[in-house]
């Protein structure tokens, strides 16, 4: 069983054993009905454009919409 305290912190009580609690105090919305909703998503300053994708950006802390991948590492394995 799991109950939310107080829907404007997001704040999460549990009575199970292994699960981990997490808490934020980020004041979202109860129902988010668009991803610009979410209190830690910046869509604004690059905006909503055909094939973004939200990357973390730690200076900022918060995830932002871009068509940029210029800080990941991939490895394409071996052919």
């Amino acid at each position: 069983m799991a109950a939310v305290l107080n829907p404007n912190t997001i704040k999460v009580r549990t009575q199970q054993q292994g699960l981990t609690l997490v808490s934020s105090n980020l004041n979202n919305p109860v129902t988010v009905r668009k991803v610009e909703d979410i209190g830690d998503v910046d869509i604004i300053t690059d905006g909503k454009i055909d094939g973004s994708v939200l990357v973390y950006k730690a200076t900022t802390n918060k995830w932002t919409s871009t068509l940029n991948l210029d800080q990941q590492v991939m490895d394409g394995g071996q052919f």
